[in-house]
This record gives structure tokens, C-alpha cells and sequence, in this order.
């Protein structure tokens, strides 16, 4: 096991294209935090599970399963301490941002540690990743 600092954070980056995935990573490389990537629904729950890392970038649409079943699919209390960004390229009035955003509502009402779960529009650009990994950083208890 990796010995980490007090100061070290975990991001896990959660993502089906290895191309945002590289670009994100390169982004926040040098911040003075691990970065994990997950492509897959399956595989964004177990890193999840054990590593328990402090922030979470979850891609909406996953090749297995979307991001709110990611979520759905923890034990409770898993993401208690957990700052988790959803994103989601499909259009803020479309059908599939509604629903998605119905889903996390459900969620948020049913599962306390889900309500400071953001919901964002993709594409992000990188500096405003960046930005909002800051401000992650910045209310981190």
C-alpha cells in the first residue's frame, strides 16, 4: 500500500473515453493528490469501495450502467465524506438530463450522504476542472 500523506487527496475520474480521461488527468497532475481512473460502472463502485476516495468525477452514461446506479449500488454510508461531481453531456433540457436528474433526486431524498451531490454539464473545460477540484479541495473537512 501506497504511503500518503494527511495532506493527500484521492480523485477517482470516472469515464468510458480514455481521451477525457488523459486530458483531466493531465490537468490536475501536480495539484499534490492521487488520481484513479474507473471507465465502467462495475469498476468506479469497487475503486469506490476501497479506496475511499475524497472526490469522485462520475461520467453519467457508462457503458454498463449509468452514474446514479453507480451511486445506487454503494453500501450506505460509503460516500458519507465523499465529494462526488456528476456530469453528463446530454442537454440540460432534454429528455435524459431530466431524468437523470429526477433519479438523483430520488436518491438525494432516500440517501442523506447523496444530497451535496453535483450535477454538471459535460464538456467541462479543463481549466474550470481544475477550478472545481479547487473548491472541492478548499471545503474538504
Amino acid at each position: 500500500m501506497e504511503n500518503r500523506t494527511s495532506e493527500e487527496k484521492t480523485l477517482l475520474i470516472v469515464d468510458d473515453s480514455q481521451p477525457y480521461l488523459t486530458l483531466v488527468c493531465d490537468e490536475l497532475v501536480g495539484m499534490g493528490h492521487r488520481i484513479e481512473t474507473a471507465s465502467t460502472g462495475k469498476e468506479a463502485v469497487s475503486k469506490i469501495v476501497d479506496q475511499r476516495p475524497s472526490f469522485v468525477f462520475l461520467d453519467f452514461m457508462l457503458p454498463d450502467f449509468d452514474g446514479v446506479e453507480v451511486l445506487n449500488r454503494l453500501p450506505d454510508g460509503t460516500a458519507a465524506r465523499m465529494r462526488i461531481v456528476l456530469l453528463t453531456a446530454a442537454p440540460q433540457d432534454g429528455a435524459q438530463w431530466k431524468e437523470a436528474n429526477a433519479r438523483l433526486q430520488e436518491l438525494r431524498a432516500s440517501r442523506s450522504e447523496f444530497r451535496n451531490v453535483q450535477f454538471l454539464p459535460k464538456p467541462i473545460a479543463l481549466p474550470a476542472v481544475r477550478d472545481i477540484f479547487r473548491a472541492l479541495t478548499a471545503g474538504a473537512a
